[in-house]
């Protein structure tokens, strides 16, 4: 693996969730001994919007028993944003019918004003998303919320987050990225990883 990927591990016990550090290059894993209630407290039911205007719960509908990749992301950058799009666009080529299945992404915008479903909608058509690439928007507090319970969110669009969090939400197993530099091969690996785990 790159130098670039560090393992991180998102631990759901009695006392809560958060993120801690582990090893470069190591799988960091915990099991969810209450069968994801903790998860699914942390990460909540918060209601987001899809680039189709569909209506989602957080955790039930797009977290709950999936590997997920999650990215934050503004339809109007001219940053870093495309290269991590463009990143996730050839690993969905890879993961074939996996994506939306046992596997999906979910690009979160960090700017819930503009990136309306119907922008969404279009930007997603440009970069070729499949079925399983959720570009999520939705009532302000709701989004920011989503992006708090993944560390993505920053006092301005611009200085959001370039990682990418790779997780298995059953398994507790999660792992980041950072996703200008990381390439398409060590992030299948990491899903390989990932599914592996059950």
């Amino acid at each position: 693996m790159t130098k670039w990927l560090v393992s991180l591990l998102l631990a759901f016990g009695l006392t809560g969730a958060g993120l801690t550090d582990a090893a470069e290059g190591e799988a960091s894993e915990t099991a969810a001994p209450d069968g994801g209630s903790a998860a699914r407290e942390y990460f909540t039911d918060v209601e987001l919007l899809d680039q189709d205007g569909r209506s989602h719960r957080l955790f039930t509908d797009l977290l709950q028993d999936r590997v997920v990749v999650v990215s934050a992301f503004f339809t109007s950058c001219l940053d870093s944003c495309p290269i991590a799009i463009a990143k996730l666009a050839e690993l969905q080529s890879w993961l074939g019918e996996r994506l939306g299945d046992s596997v999906n992404f979910l690009s979160l915008t960090v700017d819930p004003v503009l990136d309306t479903p119907p922008i969404l909608r279009a930007f997603a058509d440009q970069v070729g998303a499949a079925p399983g690439w959720y570009f999520l928007t939705g009532d302000e507090p709701n989004v920011t919320l989503a992006q708090e319970r993944f560390g993505f969110q920053a006092s301005v669009r611009e200085a959001h987050s370039n990682l990418l969090l790779l997780g298995n939400v059953r398994t507790g197993v999660w792992v980041k990225a950072f996703g200008p530099q990381v390439d398409a091969e060590d992030l299948s690996k990491l899903i390989d990883r990932l599914l592996a785990e059950g």
